[in-house]
């Protein structure tokens, strides 16, 4: 054999032992072309790991390799497949830098791979991860949007445990107790410890606390009027009145402080008729309507307490301290000279009607 023939016999030679050598991972089946040492597929019964090892275990369907440390965990899947947080391999489209998927809806990324953030639009970002913060802002990926269970979002953007205010957005740093900000929609109360439904435009609330169970307007926005019904709706401000009709915005319902509400729907100053609702616009010493549950006496110029079921009052000026009745209402009796209505028993009514019926009989 001449000197080159010998040659290329050593090389040729050397590179089989070189390959025989590489191909040494234990219960490896065959190798990936182009790459002798790496481990395609293992001996039946085994798992490829991603440490390029083949060790014993159950597989995971479509999972490609499992992890060297857990090998009963998957670590990527085959193609057009994806690992979920249930340490599964389903069918669906990859977000760019996920790490595993949702194994309730795969369309969402579970957790993002190191170094980057999953923000509150399903996506991986780069950056700094906050202990407990479950999802960050997907505009802002340095604050975080949501936290983990048990934890509260503050708004020195940290999250800490604490216990849950309903419709609460963020929380006191000093005092997680306290909500800091409530959700859109909503509005804290006075003592900052809940968040109430907001009223659509008004501009301030009056004071509230953790008792209350909704809020109360104080004003409204501009071009806006207060109503007796705690709304605030369009219309065309009456001078000094301070609230107005819910049912008719045009009317006032009650006016500021030291202004009487007119039969004339106007606010003026004057002296006020205790439990007096409307005045009258000629002469402001007479009251032409009582609040509820009180009636205005015979000389417009007091108001007194109503009785329940009276039909008709004696006459009664502003020197009475008491209305009498005079008639009750149908199935109601006057007694204690005037001063109540009792219900008649059905036996009298029912009586005095046959008695009714015989005299027109007789007579």
């Amino acid at each position: 054999m001449n000197t080159g023939a010998a040659l290329k016999c050593l090389v040729v030679g050397a590179i089989a032992i070189a390959m025989t050598n590489a191909q040494t991972v234990a219960n490896c089946a065959t190798y990936a072309s182009g790459n002798s040492g790496t481990c395609a597929t293992c001996n039946s019964g085994f798992l490829l790991t991603n440490a390029n090892t083949c060790v014993s275990g159950t597989p995971i369907t479509n999972c490609a390799t499992y992890s060297s440390t857990t090998p009963t965990n998957c670590a990527t899947c085959t193609s057009g497949n994806l690992l979920t947080n249930a340490n599964t391999c389903v069918a669906g489209t990859a977000i760019t830098n996920c790490a595993t998927y949702s194994s309730a809806n795969v369309a969402n990324c579970a957790t993002c791979t190191s170094g980057n953030v999953l923000t509150n639009a399903n996506t991986c970002v780069a950056g700094t991860t906050i202990t407990n913060c479950a999802t960050y802002s997907s505009t802002t990926p340095s604050n975080c949007a949501t936290c983990t269970s048990g934890n509260l979002l503050t708004n020195a953007n940290t999250c800490v445990a604490g216990t849950a205010i309903a419709n609460c957005a963020t929380y006191s740093s000093t005092n997680v107790a306290n909500c800091a900000t409530c959700a859109s929609g909503f509005s804290l109360t006075s003592d900052n410890l809940k968040c109430l439904a907001v009223i659509a435009n008004c501009a301030t609330y009056a004071t509230s606390s953790s008792a209350s169970t909704a809020l109360t307007c104080a004003t409204c926005n501009s071009g806006f009027l207060l109503t007796n019904a705690n709304t605030c709706v369009s219309g065309t401000a009456i001078t000094n009145c301070a609230t107005y009709s819910s049912t008719n915005v045009a009317n006032c319902a009650t006016c500021n402080a030291n202004f009487l509400l007119t039969s004339a729907n106007t606010c003026v100053s004057g002296t006020a008729i205790s439990n007096c609702a409307v005045y009258n616009s000629a002469n402001l010493a007479q009251c032409n309507s009582c609040a509820t549950s009180y009636t205005v006496t015979s000389d417009n110029a007091k108001c007194l307490a109503s009785i329940a079921n009276c039909a008709t009052y004696a006459t009664s000026s502003s020197t009475s301290t008491a209305l009498t009745c005079n008639a009750c209402a149908a199935g109601y009796s006057v007694i204690n000279s005037g001063a109540a209505c009792k219900t008649v028993a059905k036996l009298h009514v029912a009586l005095a009607a046959l008695l009714a019926m015989l005299f027109a009989y007789l007579f």
